[in-house]
């Protein structure tokens, strides 16, 4: 058979033509070959297919972080919102109890005397506030002092046992030796 019957029948032998595919044995595909600038232009074309969908994908990926933004931006707000709305109704329930009593001391004397109530719940609250004040700082404060020292303490311990002497031993013999 010639090989150029068999080319135009649809079937070449194995290894005899320019297509990589060629080595297989079967029927080729005429219908698909192109000229390499036919192939070029389709994979331009699918290049831009490509880099379309790639932008449309990270177009969308910064929307959706915009987005996620603006609504963390959003409930920040309202939270801020709620707590002052929070903290106005517990100072509006602080106030009236503290008129209701006021009103309460200032009933008890004959007549009415309301100056003594609210005197007397302006310094029963002022001194409770600096009592508590006080009790909160010194906690606070011999809490972080007894901390510190403890820690110091421990790193001492440690030098001992690492060099044989700690700290204030090394400046006691430094002072002696001067």
């Amino acid at each position: 058979m010639d090989p150029q019957q068999q080319h135009t029948s649809g079937t070449r032998p194995a290894g005899t033509g320019g297509r990589m595919n060629d080595w297989e044995e079967g029927p080729v595909d005429e219908g698909n070959d192109r000229s390499p600038t036919e192939a070029f232009k389709e994979a331009g074309t699918h290049f831009n297919e490509l880099k379309e969908y790639a932008t449309h994908y990270v177009a969308a990926k910064a929307d959706a972080m915009k987005a996620s933004v603006r609504n963390l931006g959003l409930y920040a707000a309202l939270g801020v919102v709620g707590a002052l709305v929070g903290g106005a109704i517990v100072v509006t329930a602080g106030v009236l109890l503290m008129i209701g009593l006021a009103g309460a001391i200032g009933a008890i004397f004959e007549p009415d005397m309301p100056w003594v109530g609210h005197l007397a719940v302006g310094l029963i609250v002022l001194g409770g506030i600096g009592v508590g004040t006080m009790v909160f700082l010194k906690k606070f404060t011999a809490g972080s002092r007894e901390r510190t020292v403890k820690k110091y303490e421990s790193r001492e311990q440690q030098q001992r046992v690492q060099f044989g002497h700690d700290v204030h031993e090394r400046a006691r013999q430094a002072e002696r030796e001067a």
